[in-house]
């Protein structure tokens, strides 16, 4: 045999001290990762780290609808004082006759969507009129009749306000703004 096959013959002997090696090295390993672990603080582990990025997310998230919120307010606040600025928007006194409203809205067939007295409307996605300023609502509904203002439920609506005159919405406008009683 040669000497080179010789030196690297598998033996028993040469087993059980890789065995034993092995077996120090990786109990070494351990006492030390244990070591290591008991010495420090605390090691955070998957839980935590999740539960403190979604508390980040959390925290971040209400910042953001704090300013949305906040932009949105001063929105509303700008367009409360233009609206109060706004010419024919806000009339003082009666607009039109709501006796006449009264008989309009039902001869118009306004009632047939927005209930009888204007508050109890057909379905939930048609508004609820009464109570509501007059020049307000006689304002819109001049706008629904030229087309200046539009929403999805405009074009059901339009058949409608295209029989009544500018006279016949300050009426029926001012019916529904005394409460429709």
């Amino acid at each position: 045999m040669s000497t080179s096959s010789y030196n690297h013959r598998d033996t028993p002997l040469r087993r059980f001290n890789a065995f034993w090696w092995g077996l120090a090295f990786f109990g070494l390993f351990g006492v030390v990762s244990t070591v290591v672990v008991f010495t420090t603080d605390s090691v955070p582990d998957a839980a935590d780290l999740a539960y403190k990025d979604r508390q980040d997310t959390v925290d971040t998230v209400a910042l953001k609808q704090t300013e949305i919120l906040e932009a949105k307010e001063m929105q509303i606040a700008k367009v409360s004082a233009d609206l109060q600025r706004a010419p024919g928007v806000v009339a003082s006194g009666p607009i039109g006759d709501a006796e006449n409203g009264k008989k309009l809205f039902k001869s118009k067939t306004c009632f047939t969507c927005h209930g009888a007295d204007g508050n109890t409307p057909l379905a939930p996605i048609y508004p609820k009129l009464g109570g509501k300023e007059a020049a307000y609502l006689a304002k819109r509904m001049s706008d629904i009749k030229s087309g200046a203002y539009t929403t999805a439920l405009t074009p059901q609506m339009k058949p409608f306000i295209g029989m009544v005159s500018e006279q016949e919405i300050k009426d029926i406008a001012q019916w529904l703004a005394d409460g429709s009683k």
